[in-house]
């Protein structure tokens, strides 16, 4: 660092305490500190007030009893599944249940019908094989 003369502005050589030129006593500058200030930067806080998306409860219990019914043969659970699977699906369609999953719903009716179709099937068809195994018992001669 240069030693220059705070009254002149003389360049002074280092082992120089007064300024040859004007003859003033050179004094080491004083350092003054700087402090930077900092700002601390705005926080920005959104708040989503909208409610989470759910699915109609009506129509995710329509297609489970529905799904049990077709699986296990059942027209029980079928019938109550379809029953719910058909007023989930009229709730999201009338805006009750706007984030409803409509896919659901559709999948729990057609399940259910085909459940409970199967079933009458079912007993049909048995009804006719027992009806079939009386006269055949009856016709046989021992």
């Amino acid at each position: 660092m240069k030693k220059v003369c705070a009254s002149c502005g003389k360049e002074l050589k280092a082992a120089e305490i007064y300024c040859s030129s004007c003859g003033a006593k050179y004094e080491e500058p004083v350092k003054e500190e700087v402090k930077e200030t900092v700002k601390p930067e705005p926080v920005t806080v959104t708040v989503n007030n909208t409610a989470p998306a759910h699915t109609s409860d009506l129509s995710v219990g329509g297609f489970v009893l529905s799904l049990i019914g077709f699986l296990c043969c059942c027209g029980l659970p079928s019938i109550i599944g379809l029953v719910l699977s058909i007023v989930g699906l009229s709730n999201i369609n009338n805006g009750k249940c706007p984030n409803g999953n409509k896919g659901l719903a559709i999948a729990g009716i057609i399940l259910g019908s085909i459940s409970i179709l199967f079933s009458i099937v079912g007993v049909i068809f048995s009804g006719s094989i027992a009806a079939v195994i009386d006269e055949v018992v009856a016709n046989v001669n021992y």
